[in-house]
């Protein structure tokens, strides 16, 4: 995976969907240099952006996303596989990672679509390449063994910029906004702060 700091747009598992992947993952078998994501981390990706880590690009990115008409999804997790990278940088070609993939949705489709505009309004390139929508939860995970995956309910409700730090194994996130289906936003004050002084 690439290093250094992005802006990232995502939907978050709430405590109970956690929980039932967490299940699934304990009761997987996994290589000894298996990597698993923090819990609270674990996140869809919808967009992302390079950031130099001086937060320049979110206060204008926010206002887009602002406008994205965020909707209560009823998602389903309903698969666990392996994915192999093919295309990926010399250190990271053929290592795997485990996700979980939601089922067909056309409202998950629609909000993409909608953080897609957000992205270009904001005149940001999204550098997420060939979308398919996706939790990943482990690393290192070639040869991974899951049990069937009794299907996962998720209503996602919020849509949520972090910024995100690569450490070595997984993306840390600091929270800079919520967007929420009941229509509530919730920014951080350094964000809050840099928005007034673009209005």
């Amino acid at each position: 995976m690439p290093s250094g700091t992005r802006l990232l747009i995502g939907l978050f598992p709430d405590a109970e969907v956690r929980s039932a992947i967490a299940m699934h993952r304990d009761q997987s078998l996994w290589p000894r240099n298996a990597h698993f994501a923090p819990l609270p981390h674990l996140h869809l990706t919808l967009g992302y952006v390079d950031d130099s880590g001086e937060l320049l690009y979110a206060p204008r990115l926010v206002a887009a996303l602002s406008e994205v008409p965020v909707r209560g999804l009823k998602l389903v997790l309903d698969q666990s596989c392996t994915w192999i990278y093919k295309e990926a940088t010399p250190t990271e070609k053929g290592k795997a990672i485990s996700v979980f993939r939601p089922a067909p949705h056309d409202g998950l489709s629609d909000l993409h679509a909608c953080v897609q505009r957000a992205l270009q309004k904001a005149e940001l390139q999204d550098d997420v390449r060939g979308w398919t929508p996706h939790i990943t939860f482990a690393r290192n995970s070639e040869r991974a063994a899951y049990p069937a995956l009794d299907p996962i309910p998720w209503l996602a409700g919020e849509l949520r910029l972090v910024r995100s730090r690569f450490d070595g194994q997984f993306f840390r996130h600091e929270p800079l906004a919520s967007f929420f289906a009941t229509g509530d936003i919730r920014i951080a004050p350094v964000i809050r702060e840099n928005l007034q002084r673009l209005c």
